[in-house]
């Protein structure tokens, strides 16, 4: 069976390179495209949404992944902000066919912000234009291992709408998953037209949530000097080294986004938080510096984690929403590297509880003695300047 891919670019020459390649490498993939983006003015994404996906739709049983430009339209003020939003349309349309962006833009902003979509990778142009074979067919294998997990899950997000999963609707899954979604889930969403119950909502309920973004170091670097295959050996013990100590410190992974994971630790009321997620974080580092200095001393795997916390509202099942998810993908971003960045109304909620790390333990460290003093971060987006705590979890 042919294998086919769709790109959406708005560079005829960048798709004429493509598909050379695809030749050139006498691959058994096939390439569609889609290329109207002269002089298209933002009003017009669900027209253009729509002929995209009839094209789609004609290859979708044997599409293995589609290739989107973040950078289309560039005479809009934000140029990466016409991609985002197609890709959003895109997602919520074809739930099982992996979505991997391209991007000549500021990496870092856009996978902070790519979390929101639920994109299935991140590849610079210039490096995908000197990918060889193996790691275009690389690229693809770790977006499609990201989708099948969800789709091999579905039945944990849908109730009786999905009775037998023989009987598993393949193609319905559209609008954001749309009203599939069980219990609290599905009634956010009805509320998404009216700000004032979304507002109650936020203001009313008692429940916090802290969640904690792990980034692996400089992994588009280690990609470049190391090789493509050494990159995805380390995205994928960093990967599993966060999800285990998440796991066993009770948090829930929500999901990875390409180098980085995202992860919840859930509170029925604020006055129950605590320093689980802190301490979580600190022995993630320990691990990462374990392994470093026994058998990664020349090529070490090394994090940022960032960590804050309020409520969210799961609109789209195991997915916050919520300003508090922002700012930890923010405070990931600022902090040092082998690091841990809380904010301050974390720990103010944890009330003091208690920090612990295998150097503070032997030096008979506090918690006061983890903190030191606030750090005062400018975050995008936030007016104020945010307050925060860079943890000193090597007790230095």
């Amino acid at each position: 069976m042919q294998k086919k891919v769709f790109l959406i670019d708005d560079s005829k020459e960048y798709i004429e390179d493509f598909k050379n390649r695809l030749e050139y490498w006498n691959s058994n993939y096939e390439m569609d495209f889609y290329c109207k983006f002269e002089a298209v003015s933002i009003d017009r994404i669900s027209l253009i949404a729509k002929e995209i996906i009839i094209n789609v739709n004609e290859m979708r049983e044997n599409c293995e992944a589609i290739f989107l430009d973040l950078g289309l339209n560039h005479n809009d003020d934000n140029p990466a902000r016409f991609g985002f939003r197609l890709g959003q349309v895109l997602r919520e349309e074809f739930y099982e066919v992996p979505l991997i962006v391209l991007t000549q833009f500021g990496k870092q902003d856009q996978m902070l912000e790519g979390y929101r979509y639920d994109f299935d990778g991140f590849v610079m142009k210039q490096d995908f234009a000197n990918f060889d074979y193996q790691q275009f067919l690389g690229c693809i294998a770790q977006a499609q291992s990201k989708r099948n997990a969800l789709v091999e899950n579905l039945e944990k997000y849908y109730s009786r709408h999905i009775k037998r999963l023989d009987q598993k609707p393949k193609y319905i899954l559209s609008h954001a998953f749309s009203s599939h979604f069980v219990s609290e889930t599905s009634n956010l969403e009805a509320t998404l037209d009216s700000v004032v119950e979304l507002q109650k909502y936020f203001s009313q309920t008692k429940k916090r949530t802290v969640i904690l973004f792990a980034d692996l170091v400089d992994s588009t670097a280690i990609k470049q000097e190391q090789g493509f295959f050494e990159g995805l050996i380390m995205t994928r013990t960093h990967n599993q080294i966060v999800t285990e100590e998440i796991s066993l410190a009770g948090g829930t992974v929500v999901k990875f986004i390409g180098d980085c994971v995202m992860a919840r630790f859930d509170y029925m009321d604020e006055k129950e938080i605590d320093s689980t997620a802190v301490n979580c974080a600190i022995r993630i580092q320990e691990k990462l510096s374990t392994i470093n200095r026994k058998t990664r001393k020349k090529k070490p795997i090394l994090s940022r984690i960032g960590i804050s916390v309020g409520p969210v509202a799961d609109f789209y099942g195991n997915d916050p929403q919520g300003s508090c998810v922002d700012l930890a993908a923010r405070l990931q971003g600022k902090c040092k590297i082998g690091g841990v960045l809380v904010s301050k109304e974390c720990i103010d909620l944890g009330g003091g509880a208690q920090i612990t790390s295998k150097t503070g333990e032997a030096k008979e460290f506090n918690t006061t003695d983890y903190l030191g003093s606030v750090q005062k971060k400018e975050i995008k987006g936030i007016e104020d300047l945010v307050e925060t705590y860079q943890i000193n979890w090597l007790a230095e």
